[in-house]
């Protein structure tokens, strides 16, 4: 409803939007950070995104990316939306060649 009420125009809706995919953004960049004080191999990971909001609302994935490559503009950003499922099996995949 809301994304419904930006795209016609209504400031407030959008101006909802766009705090909300600058707070989304801001947390990639935190969780990006974390993940490299875990992990400092030479080789930078990326970011990918997982859920419908990226899918189906595109102010606030272009707001999310826009805010990450403002603290961050070497990163790469996949650019189609993740499965979670595929995602979480990847990074156990990572866990275990770490382990072995």
């Amino acid at each position: 409803m809301i994304s419904e009420c930006a795209e016609q125009g209504d400031a407030v809706a959008l101006s909802v939007l766009l705090e909300g995919g600058r707070l989304l953004g801001e947390d990639a960049v935190q969780a990006f950070r974390r993940v490299r004080e875990l992990d400092m191999s030479p080789e930078l990971p990326g970011i990918a995104f997982v859920g419908s909001i990226f899918e189906k609302i595109p102010i606030v994935r272009d707001k999310v990316i826009q805010t990450i490559h403002l603290h961050l503009p070497t990163v790469y950003i996949a650019p189609e939306v993740a499965d979670s499922i595929e995602g979480a099996l990847w990074r156990a995949r990572q866990t275990a060649k770490v382990r072995s």
